[in-house]
């Protein structure tokens, strides 16, 4: 085992997001069939003039039928509109639109804002975001792409890069040979140290006849920017809100893929990539052990090789991890004598498995008490997991330990001078996986609740 560095440890644990969501409007959609009135401005004005004067009319009642008097036979057509005092029978026809809870979750107005667009397209005047103009200057090369996409994508025109490199930047129109003008050229300009639009032929006079919902110049690269603050304030937001979300903003919708893909560069930029969390995971269990005292913590490493099969000097690869709370020792004592062991795939760019054990309370609530991260559910990783939950939690004879009895676990079990085997531990079946290895193995959902039925009758209640 490797004992973790005494490095100091300098840094700050990040505060709780805040709840943030859309505030609800109060508006009504009406159907073209409704028996209702639009109000115009001058015909809300003068009757409220006429109530002003002291006319005796009536703010909910004589103000409405005053107003519909004066608007006579209109024939216009409502789309939105106020719906006035019901008759006896009135005719409502319409459903009340009411967006999914997802949708609420979600600050559109921060891919609005001002300043989130200086930052991403970096324009030195304050009047030019999102707009191309001659001599307007970009902090960035990357900058200067995102607006010219951006432009591109509001005028539903299609562009092509004709030239990049580190001095230059230009694009055209694909519709180019075609007698289409369109084209700008931005240059680095060393004086400045910024890149500046040096020509730019703003006459577009092609037509994009193509139908589509999706954009050839909305990439990934621009959906990151314009979703990178919704992505820090809400890191789980799901990739269906981020569609809607850039619908909303440029009205295409790109494909799962392209916003799926644009998720993860905006969690790179705000947390930092893989690679760089691993790198950071010995300084956080150390800061996990000063800032929780009693955290007990055991992890294993491996020599890193190149492709030639050479070790790096300096270098190492996380292999195993294992983690235990203090309150979840100390509280462990006072659970029912039983643990519950199972493991779980972890979701990313390297697979690897969270093996953990839980414990019941007086009340039946699950009471998580160890946690492990392996490379494979197998011997080596189950092994590593039950030795450490018996060296710092479970020290105590006697305990029923609840598993799939996997033939890996039971390896680790049967294996001479395990503390998992009678008279110290009581391994016992998990009613639910041989509920569903009967039903698979027969094919009858009958007999999987008929076992799982049978093993709640069992449940005493003391």
């Amino acid at each position: 085992m490797s004992s973790l560095p005494n490095s100091d440890i300098v840094g700050r644990w990040g505060e709780s997001l805040d709840d943030f969501s859309e505030d609800e409007e109060n508006i009504v959609p009406i159907a073209e069939d409704d028996d209702v009135h639009l109000l115009d401005v001058d015909d809300i004005e003068a009757v409220m003039a006429d109530a002003n004067e002291g006319n005796g009319l009536h703010v909910e009642d004589d103000v409405w039928n005053a107003a519909v008097a004066r608007l006579g036979s209109g024939n216009t057509q409502p789309v939105w509109g106020y719906v006035g005092p019901q008759t006896e029978n009135p005719v409502l026809n319409y459903t009340a639109y009411e967006p999914p809870t997802r949708m609420y979750d979600v600050d559109y107005t921060a891919m609005r804002d001002r300043e989130h667009e200086a930052r991403v397209f970096g324009c030195s005047s304050s009047s030019n975001y999102g707009e191309l103009v001659l001599n307007a200057q970009f902090e960035s090369k990357k900058e200067a792409q995102l607006a010219v996409k951006e432009y591109c994508i509001k005028r539903h025109m299609r562009s092509c890069v004709v030239e990049s490199n580190t001095q230059t930047y230009c694009v055209r129109c694909v519709n180019f040979s075609s007698n289409c003008p369109w084209w700008v050229r931005i240059s680095y300009k060393r004086r400045s140290q910024m890149w500046e639009v040096t020509r730019f032929k703003e006459n577009h006079t092609c037509s994009n006849m193509a139908l589509s919902q999706d954009h050839i110049n909305l990439d990934s690269d621009l959906i990151c920017a314009y979703t990178k603050l919704l992505v820090e304030k809400e890191p789980r937001i799901s990739i269906a809100v981020l569609v809607a979300s850039i619908r909303n903003q440029f009205g295409y919708i790109p494909s799962y893929y392209k916003a799926w893909t644009a998720k993860q560069k905006a969690m790179a930029q705000v947390y930092g990539d893989w690679d760089r969390s691993y790198n950071e995971l010995p300084a956080l269990l150390r800061a996990m052990q000063i800032f929780i005292p009693g955290t007990k913590v055991e992890y294993e490493t491996k020599p890193a090789l190149n492709l030639q099969g050479d070790v790096i000097h300096g270098k190492r690869v996380f292999k195993k991890l294992f983690w235990a709370f203090n309150a979840c020792i100390e509280g462990f004592p006072f659970c029912k004598r039983m643990i519950q062991v199972d493991g779980t795939w972890l979701y990313g760019k390297y697979g690897h498995i969270l093996l953990l054990a839980v414990a019941q309370d007086g009340d039946s609530n699950i009471f998580p008490i160890a946690f492990a991260i392996v490379e494979k559910e197998d011997a080596d990783g189950w092994e590593f997991f039950l030795n450490n939950l018996r060296n710092h939690v479970v020290k105590d004879d006697g305990i029923c330990m609840i598993s799939d009895r996997g033939t890996a676990l039971l390896s680790i079990i049967d294996k001479d001078g395990s503390l998992w085997k009678p008279p110290h531990a009581y391994p016992a079946y998990c009613v639910r996986h041989i509920a569903a290895n009967a039903k698979t193995r027969f094919g009858n959902n009958q007999i999987r609740k008929d076992i799982l039925g049978a093993g709640k009758l069992l449940f005493i209640v003391y």
